[in-house]
């Protein structure tokens, strides 16, 4: 996973431990979730400090593929 202020289904796959097209479906939830607050998304990708604020989950822990405990 690279330095970028988003994350792709790739990432997110990789960082919950599900299939990549589960992690589709969670990105659109997301998306939709910011859309509601008046905020500008990707489509097929989302705000990494969206996606960590919302899955409890810090900046740090989401590395190179995945969770580190």
């Amino acid at each position: 996973m690279t330095n970028t202020r988003v994350l792709t289904p790739d990432d997110v796959a990789a960082a919950l431990s599900v299939s990549r097209s589960h992690a589709y479906k969670l990105i659109r939830r997301l998306n939709a979730e910011l859309q509601r607050e008046g905020r500008l998304t990707v489509p097929g990708k989302v705000s990494r400090d969206y996606f960590c604020s919302r899955y409890g989950i810090t900046l740090g822990e989401v590395r190179d593929g995945g969770l580190q405990g």
